[in-house]
């Protein structure tokens, strides 16, 4: 859950005629206090109980597929950090940073 670069995001599995795209850390360098905001309730979410939390995120998606529930976003330019979304009998989580 590092990727280097966007490219890195090649390699994730996504459902067919989908697109999973990012920038990674060594692209976007992220902030540190109230980095992200909550996108939605999820129980990869539930600890988090301010709607600001200081969360080291460096990278983001752009693209992603349309199925996908956005977990977290970033507070500077509200891209979405992790993100989950169903693929076959299973899920795929998968954070930019």
């Amino acid at each position: 859950m590092a990727q280097m670069r966007g490219e890195d995001f090649a390699t994730v599995p996504v459902p067919d005629g989908e697109t999973l795209h990012g920038y990674g850390w060594f692209e976007d360098q992220g902030c540190w206090e109230g980095s992200v905001t909550i996108a939605a309730a999820h129980p990869l979410t539930a600890a988090l109980t301010a709607a600001h939390r200081n969360v080291n995120v460096d990278g983001f998606f752009d693209q992603w597929p349309q199925q996908s529930t956005l977990l977290l976003r970033k507070t500077d330019g509200a891209m979405p950090v992790p993100l989950t979304y169903p693929l076959g009998n299973g899920r795929v989580d998968q954070a930019a940073s």
